[in-house]
C-alpha cells in the first residue's frame, strides 16, 4: 500500500472511530434543548450498529480470502469498534424514552 492510499485508510479509520461520539453528543444536545427523542432514533441506531457490523464482517471474510491486502486491519477493527461505540447513544436513547414515557403517561 503506498503512503497515500495509508494516509486515506487512516482518515477513513479516524471518522469511523469519531462517528459514535459524534452522534451521541448530538443526541445529547438534542435532548439537552428539549427535541423529544422518538423510537424512530432508536431504530436509526439499531440499523447503524447492525450495518457496521455486517460490513465488519465482510472485511473479514474478504481479509481472511485474502481479497484485501494484510494492511486492512485497522479499518476491521474501526468497524467492529464503532458498532459497539454506538451501544452507548442506544442506552441512552432507551433511557430517555422509558423516562418520558414516565413522565407522560
Amino acid at each position: 500500500m503506498n503512503p497515500d492510499e495509508k494516509l486515506v485508510m487512516y482518515w477513513f479509520v479516524a471518522l469511523i472511530l469519531i462517528a459514535p461520539i459524534a452522534l451521541w453528543a448530538a443526541l445529547r444536545l438534542a435532548g439537552s434543548i428539549g427535541y423529544p427523542v422518538t423510537t424512530a432514533t432508536l431504530f436509526l441506531i439499531r440499523i447503524l450498529r447492525s450495518s457496521v457490523w455486517i460490513s465488519a464482517l465482510v472485511l473479514v471474510a474478504l481479509y481472511f480470502a485474502g481479497i484485501l491486502r494484510r494492511d486492512a486491519w485497522p479499518l476491521v477493527v474501526a468497524l467492529s469498534t464503532s458498532s459497539v461505540g454506538l451501544s452507548l447513544p442506544q442506552r441512552w436513547v432507551k433511557a430517555r424514552i422509558a423516562r418520558e414515557a414516565s413522565i407522560h403517561p
